[in-house]
């Protein structure tokens, strides 16, 4: 388990090295995993036993809870729908293109 730190680039290079998925701890105490390979995020995003969305499962977890984490986790949206949501994207988004239209 790494933390991470103040100098990205390093660090990316240190995840990239330890292989394509490896686990962290952010400076709040929670864990998490990050995934260093574009093959591997595929196989996540499409895999219906896989949530990205911490209000599904992580136990306790209070929206708004990590500030700088919250716009990315908190909000419904690509990066935290399941699998099956995923599968219904491109109908919401040409729904919500025509509104904006």
């Amino acid at each position: 388990m790494i933390g991470f730190s103040a100098t990205p680039s390093t660090q990316i290079d240190e995840l990239r090295a330890q292989g394509p998925a490896v686990a962290v701890e952010f400076p709040e105490g929670f864990r998490a995993w990050v995934v260093t390979r574009g093959e591997v995020v595929k196989h996540l995003l499409l895999h219906p036993g896989v949530s990205r969305n911490p209000k599904k499962n992580v136990p306790g977890y209070e929206p708004g809870e990590v500030k700088w984490l919250s716009p990315w986790v908190d909000v419904e949206s690509m990066s935290t729908a399941v699998a099956n949501d995923v599968a219904a994207l491109p109908v919401l988004l040409r729904h919500r293109a025509a509104k904006a239209a």
